[in-house]
């Protein structure tokens, strides 16, 4: 593909100036020819004049006097020759216009006009003409017109010099050439014009438009003088603008996409067409526990097999790229143990390519086993006591004969198992209030000193039943907390009754209390059966029980300590189960930030109450 500017400034002035030059070269031809043919009509014209003066007896003198004539009028002849029909010469002269002696008879074959007399025998004018060469005696070459005329009684023979033709020649090939080069500058400054005018302009369009991808799209066209020119750079510098402005968009829009991605949790990669990744984000290591400085952080532009080194989720990103269609799947890795991830791959369907998506489902996943597994064990919790108050109401119904004091029993243990469903239920309630519904409970000024004095109080008599002592070491200072009085008091009820459930007959159950690192500690000792360590992480679980048959024994629900563990999670607390460092025995941890930190973290939470209230 050639360029405009090569063919206007080199090709066209070359092709227009070998145009001229075979225009010029068909012209001296052209020019040639029809001065020769000149030559031939008045040489032609002259040889009638001559004949009529060989019509009567000629002379010397009258041929002389015809010559003469002839030269006169600039035709300049070279040789005369009148050859009869008899082969004999009646006339020679020369160009110094004397006579010769040349009348003698001659064969045919030897008149060097010989073919210029065929010539005249087969036209039909009667004559015959070439242009033939003469060495002279100094070796000099000339060239010369040979004219025959046949006449009826004689053929009429004579030369010219050939250089009146070739000077006539030389003169138009001057002209031809001063013409050819006045015509081929004009061409070239035309071109070179044209060049300016309007292939320079363009050459500074085309310059611009492919700069756009290195200097931006801010960067305009100068207008040309030309209005067609400068309407069309008025048009593009317009389409760069609101072209640059789609790209600005596209770039706010991009980085904001980025920005998102970056900064997701969860493991984001996007892949092209050849399945190498384009964008992706630090969370998809934090989730495989991969570095990415082990790849010098050049991520894109890799295959996903390169970064993923895992056979699960690079079959499935395989499988959904073939199938063209979005898939999902729960994935445990190997080597990272209780964590399932969730990874969902979405082929990108008006262009070859993929989105994946890696999260990490593993509390989702516990907490389905642990709904699961509270269905279950609620289940069975409240399976037990319907069958007992199912079972006694039948024997009840269809025994006649039962001694009252046996109804009494009967009624009793109903009675007892439809507390313990009651119990159950209410349990029940709590916990769904503490997990659903946190502004159910309204917060305040607690005095926890209080709240500990009445849980002991009501605890007393059962204590008093086993021999227990209970002890409060905390002083009659006034220990507040912003939180709920309720939650406070099943808090330390649950705790102390636990410990006189399980400490034997004369134990000791003990509240302690001190202040730590801007943090307020509580601990309930005992010195009973104490809890293993297998158990100590489990034992706030819903329904999970060390010892079954004793804790349904002791009339437990299995939910008090975990309703413990959500309402001290209500309170911004922690609690913790470990050995009682005193002797044997258990001891709860409860620890509580400080006043001041309660009432501000309070605050915070109530003002984003208010602000969910008014959205």
């Amino acid at each position: 593909m050639r360029k405009i500017q090569s063919l206007v400034r080199v090709w066209y002035p070359l092709l227009i100036s070998i145009v001229i030059i075979i225009i010029s070269s068909t012209l001296h031809y052209q020019f040639k020819d029809h001065l020769i043919s000149l030559q031939i009509k008045e040489l032609h014209l002259h040889a009638n004049y001559i004949n009529s003066f060989i019509q009567t007896p000629l002379s010397s003198e009258q041929l002389n006097s015809a010559i003469k004539q002839l030269h006169t009028e600039n035709m300049h002849i070279n040789q005369l020759i009148i050859l009869g029909k008899d082969n004999y010469i009646y006339h020679c002269m020369d160009k110094s216009l004397s006579q010769t002696d040349c009348s003698k008879k001659i064969n045919a074959d030897e008149l060097k006009y010989y073919d210029e007399a065929i010539m005249a025998n087969n036209n039909p004018n009667k004559i015959g003409y070439q242009v033939k060469l003469k060495k002279t005696s100094d070796s000099v070459i000339k060239k010369n017109l040979h004219f025959t005329k046949n006449f009826k009684q004689f053929y009429l023979f004579l030369t010219i010099s050939y250089n009146n033709i070739t000077n006539s020649l030389a003169e138009i090939d001057l002209l031809l050439i001063i013409f050819s080069i006045i015509i081929i500058i004009i061409v070239v400054l035309s071109n070179y014009s044209i060049y300016f005018l309007l292939i320079k302009p363009v050459k500074q369009i085309t310059s611009s438009l492919s700069n756009f991808y290195k200097e931006g799209l801010e960067t305009r066209l100068n207008y040309s003088n030309i209005e067609e020119i400068a309407k069309l750079q008025y048009e593009l510098n317009r389409v760069a603008s609101e072209i640059q402005k789609q790209m600005d968009e596209l770039e706010f829009r991009r980085d904001q996409v980025v920005t998102i991605i970056r900064n997701m949790s969860e493991g984001v990669i996007i892949l092209n067409e050849e399945l190498r990744i384009m964008i992706f984000n630090d969370g998809l290591f934090t989730l495989l526990k991969t570095n990415p400085e082990f790849y010098n952080r050049v991520i894109e532009g890799r295959f996903y097999y390169e970064v993923i080194r895992n056979n699960s989720i690079n079959e499935l990103i395989e499988q959904s790229y073939t199938e063209k269609k979005r898939l999902t799947k729960n994935i445990q890795p190997i080597g990272l143990d209780n964590v399932v991830l969730e990874v969902i791959c979405i082929p990108i369907s008006h262009k070859e390519g993929m989105v994946i998506l890696i999260s990490n489902i593993t509390e989702q996943y516990k907490l389905i086993e642990i709904k699961k597994s509270f269905v279950e064990n609620a289940s069975h919790e409240f399976k037990t006591p319907i069958s007992i108050i199912k079972g006694y109401i039948e024997t009840l119904l269809k025994t006649d004969d039962i001694p009252l004091e046996n109804q009494k029993a009967f009624l009793e243990k109903i009675l007892r198992n439809a507390d313990r469903l009651n119990n159950l239920i209410k349990d029940l309630i709590t916990l769904n209030k503490l997990d659903e519904s946190k502004n159910y409970f309204k917060t305040e000024q607690v005095n926890i000193t209080d709240a500990i004095e009445n849980c002991l109080d009501i605890l007393s008599l059962k204590a008093e039943a086993k021999g227990i002592t209970l002890k409060n070491t905390i002083s009659q200072e006034k220990i507040e907390i912003m939180g709920n009085p309720e939650l406070f008091e099943t808090i330390f009820f649950n705790l102390i009754d636990n410990g006189i459930t399980y400490t034997e007959m004369n134990g000791v159950v003990s509240v302690h209390y001190e202040r730590k690192n801007n943090s307020i500690h509580f601990m309930i000792r005992d010195n009973g059966i104490g809890i293993s360590s297998e158990h100590r992480e489990r034992i706030f679980e819903r329904f999970y029980r060390i010892d079954e048959g004793r804790s349904r024994k002791s009339g437990g629900t299995g939910l008090g300590l975990s309703i413990v563990k959500h309402a001290v999670t209500f309170h911004n607390g922690n609690i913790i189960c470990e050995e009682n460092p005193t002797g044997f025995g258990t001891q709860f941890q409860i620890i509580f930030p400080d006043k001041i930190l309660l009432e501000e973290k309070y605050k915070e939470y109530e003002y984003q109450e208010e602000e969910e209230y008014v959205e």
